[in-house]
């Protein structure tokens, strides 16, 4: 049975997606194994495996949009089938999924999520990016540990054929990249390049202004692209 219209829309609050971004040019999205090319148009969604049946951000105050199914677990088999059931019907292409590091239990959910698609045919084609929240979420991390986890996301992940990727580059979403000085991205970006090979990264500020040069220190390493 297909799911209902207003299902298909509720995702929206569902998973709390946050931002919808396309692409330059028009496309077919291909099946899982092949790699996506930048005359690819996709439609991403952020995606937030953060919660727990008795998570207590469902009963925060101010908090108006609940979703239709009650409260939920990101680790249940059962809802990341329906998310990614919904999130097909409403013609959306990958989740960028938020991650704060390797071998937590939101790296796990991401594991779960990427097994989960390439075990069923019904989600094929569909992919999987990360969204690396460790930079605005913990500031005072070293630039080896930024590059520690860059590492870990393109060894792990990179090649895994429900992974995101453009040209063949993995695609890696950075939010607040403006906690670290565009010099330092230049140092991590570089020896990360030179480690384990050019990726797509995505520089995606956590405000409105944002010094281009960040721009340019991703550009050099891998990507052409800033979002807002």
């Amino acid at each position: 049975m297909p799911i209902p219209r207003s299902d298909a829309i509720q995702i929206i609050v569902d998973v709390l997606v946050l931002t919808f971004i396309v692409s330059t040019a028009l496309g077919a999205l291909p099946q899982v194994g092949q790699d996506l090319s930048s005359t690819n148009r996709l439609m991403l969604a952020s995606y937030y495996p953060w919660y727990g049946h008795k998570d207590p951000r469902w009963a925060e105050k101010g908090v108006f949009d609940h979703p239709l199914i009650g409260s939920y677990n990101s680790s249940d088999p059962n809802l990341i089938d329906y998310h990614l059931s919904l999130a097909r019907d409403a013609g959306i292409d990958a989740f960028l999924v938020s991650w704060s590091g390797p071998d937590n239990i939101y790296d796990q959910r991401f594991r779960q999520m990427l097994m989960q698609i390439t075990n069923s045919a019904r989600f094929s084609g569909f992919r999987l990016g990360i969204y690396h929240e460790n930079v605005a979420n913990y500031p005072s991390n070293s630039d080896e540990k930024v590059m520690a986890d860059l590492a870990f996301i393109l060894q792990r992940y990179g090649r895994h054929p429900a992974f995101l990727r453009v040209d063949g580059k993995p695609v890696i979403f950075v939010y607040g990249p403006t906690h670290i000085e565009v010099r330092r991205w230049q140092r991590i970006l570089g020896a990360v390049t030179e480690r384990h090979g050019v990726a797509f990264y995505v520089a995606a500020p956590d405000g409105w202004e944002i010094d281009m040069g960040y721009l340019d220190a991703f550009a050099s390493n891998g990507v052409d692209d800033l979002h807002v």
